[in-house]
């Protein structure tokens, strides 16, 4: 299925003369041939992530970058950034931490973040997984207050709009018991980890109680 969409994302590339991504950028597209050929982009780097070539997902991830500034000035000369180009610089933070640039990928997450915080503001779903990729570059760089910082900022954020036993918040609620654990606070560790426990008996019990009442329905 990714042989296939690779090849149709290329085609559609063609159509627009960009062969490749180190084809120069043509300013005299139009708006709407823009997009759809950053839309391509983006998709074929998301491709190249999924088979682990992260080199050539950077590579088509900046690019797609470089054509979405184009559209931004283009129709807001002066305004914010789009949510597409916070989307990528997301994507690009969490490649550059796997690829150990830390530095490039702290760079593309606090643009991200910015982008975010100003057309959503502090409490969105896409500001918290911001929080929790940064959590994860100061986890490489060993410093674990950072690290319980973002994961409980990106727990503070899921708690006031997802539900209480919403996977994602248990997720977080587990990175910040490990931060607690890597910092050395055994203690915090543990309630963390009990806490968590807890929280997922709950849901556990409410799923069984669920298939009860819909067996005996």
């Amino acid at each position: 299925a990714f042989v296939a969409a690779m090849r149709a994302y290329r085609k559609a590339l063609k159509c627009f003369g960009h062969l490749d991504a180190s084809a120069t950028l043509n300013v005299n597209d139009d708006v709407e041939n823009l997009i759809l050929v950053a839309t391509a982009l983006s998709n074929i780097s998301a491709i190249y992530w999924k088979w682990e070539n992260l080199n050539a997902a950077v590579l088509y991830l900046e690019e797609a970058l470089c054509f979405q500034e184009e559209i931004s000035d283009r129709l807001h000369p002066g305004a914010n950034e789009s949510i597409e180009m916070a989307e990528n610089l997301l994507n690009l933070g969490q490649i550059q931490t796997i690829r150990g640039n830390y530095s490039a990928a702290m760079a593309a997450l606090n643009r991200a973040q910015s982008i975010f915080k100003e057309e959503w503001g502090p409490f969105h779903i896409q500001m918290a997984h911001v929080k929790s990729a940064m959590g994860k570059v100061f986890s490489f760089l060993g410093d674990f207050d950072r690290v319980l910082e973002c994961h409980m900022d990106a727990l503070r954020i899921k708690n006031a709009i997802l539900h209480p036993q919403h996977p994602s918040v248990l997720c977080s609620m587990m990175h910040v018991a490990d931060a607690h654990h890597r910092k050395g606070d055994l203690r915090a560790a543990e309630l963390a980890y009990w806490e968590v426990a807890d929280v997922q008996k709950m849901a556990l019990l409410k799923a069984i109680d669920l298939k009860y009442k819909q067996a005996v329905s």
